[in-house]
């Protein structure tokens, strides 16, 4: 096995027969979590059902949350401590947003989003977001 896949996977368990093997164990760390509220930019009022995504500076989406009945979400996993970007996404008419209030109406580019630092052992760091209506257009 190679040793970037050892980073990923551990070293391999060699296991004979029938036999148990003893003495596999882990040390976890606590891993940083972000958390936040989704409001209506006009309202004030919580949005729940919104879909709330981590990604790494590289664009890799690590971990994910939603909103509940409050509008507030965590991230599900623990994350190593650094920089992330975090963004919206949603199909209840509100036009998604990447954390610090950039607008998404046409699409965005990571870059373009301030990242939210994350420091493993804490359990929350606050990441908060109005989201604006999608306006409506009826034919008649």
């Amino acid at each position: 096995m190679s040793a970037q896949l050892h980073q990923y996977f551990g070293a391999p368990l060699v296991i004979a027969g029938a036999n148990t093997v003893a003495g596999v164990t882990f040390d976890l760390e606590v891993g940083a979590r972000i958390a936040g509220v989704i409001t209506d930019d006009v309202s004030g009022l919580p949005i729940p059902g919104v879909s709330v995504s981590i990604v790494e500076l590289s664009g890799l989406t690590v971990a994910n949350g939603t909103t509940n009945s409050l509008g507030e979400y965590i991230s599900g996993v623990g994350l190593p401590t650094g920089s992330y970007y975090v963004r919206t996404n949603n199909s209840l008419g509100y036009i998604n947003e990447l954390h610090n209030n950039i607008s998404c109406a046409t699409g965005c580019s990571l870059a373009t989003g301030a990242t939210v630092l994350a420091t493993a052992g804490n359990a929350r760091q606050a990441s908060t977001s109005a989201c604006r209506r999608v306006a409506e257009h009826r034919a008649r």
